[in-house]
């Protein structure tokens, strides 16, 4: 496999969640609690007191089933001979509804950067200038263009918008959210390499309605989608970095059917996933 990046492939994820294209990503890392400090900046994003509809909404052509569904079999590299017996078991693919139009998956291979622009410690992003982690970032998606010419590849930039705390906080919510100056930044580094950015919220002990609404403005940008990270999702008296999260089915399908209502016809929403665990009542 080319290089060392965090790369969201288009048969890494088990089964999409309903109501929305949400796609459950089995990642092989943990990344490591570390504290950040940030700037005296403004924490708070444009028209962040509630979710509001884009003035425009992109249309996207509805999914081809047909070709969905010869892309899953295809992925799964099963043998020829068994790829086409409808009378044979597979896990994969899982039966489940269809993605909405605009989903990425499994027509694109994501290939993301990872970080936060305070910390050397979280990822990529952190650790080298920006053109030179472009610069990267376009080589590692080059490479994977040249191993699959049939999946196109989409550079990202995926940026921990909410990071977990080792300390509560002013709020008592064991989560810092970047500034906007931050996500900004990485915004314009997306478009630098045509790409897409991916917003990480990791909880704490705040829930994830109140961070999805925090960061609404941005998610009704075409070019930017969410992600979760369930492992730093906080129960009673938990810290973040001393213990391993979860959250509930009804947490995800919550925050999807607020997504849905907000009518976000392009927004992708991952779950990052270091065990299945880690999201229960599934």
């Amino acid at each position: 496999m080319p290089g060392n990046s965090t790369t969201i492939t288009q048969n890494a994820y088990n089964y999409l969640l309903p109501f929305r294209h949400a796609s459950l990503l089995w990642l092989t890392f943990l990344i490591f609690l570390s504290p950040v400090t940030t700037a005296n900046d403004n924490t708070t994003p444009r028209n962040s007191t509630s979710i509001s509809l884009p003035t425009t909404a992109t249309r996207y052509a509805p999914i081809d089933i047909a070709s969905y569904n010869k892309k899953l079999i295809s992925d799964a590299n099963y043998p020829e001979d068994s790829a086409n017996d409808t009378a044979t078991h597979h896990l994969w693919p899982v039966h489940t509804v269809y993605p909405k139009p605009g989903a990425l998956l499994p027509f694109n291979r994501i290939v993301a950067y990872y970080g936060n622009f305070y910390s050397h410690r979280m990822g990529v992003l952190g650790q080298y200038p920006p053109d030179q982690m472009l610069a990267m970032l376009q080589n590692e998606a080059a490479k994977w263009q040249a191993a699959d010419p049939a999946t196109s590849v989409v550079p990202a930039i995926e940026y921990i918008a909410v990071s977990a705390q080792k300390d509560p906080g002013s709020d008592g919510m064991y989560r810092n959210r970047m500034p906007t100056s931050q996500i900004d930044e990485a915004i314009e580094l997306a478009k630098k390499v045509a790409g897409i950015v991916i917003l990480d919220i990791q909880i704490g002990r705040s829930n994830v309605q109140a961070e999805v609404e925090h960061l609404a403005s941005y998610l009704a940008m075409p070019n930017v989608h969410l992600a979760l990270d369930p492992e730093f999702s906080m129960k009673g008296d938990k810290t973040p970095g001393k213990f391993i999260g979860t959250i509930k089915k009804l947490a995800l399908t919550k925050t999807l059917s607020l997504l849905n209502r907000c009518s976000l016809p392009g927004l992708n929403y991952f779950i990052l996933m270091i065990a299945k665990h880690l999201v229960q009542d599934y």
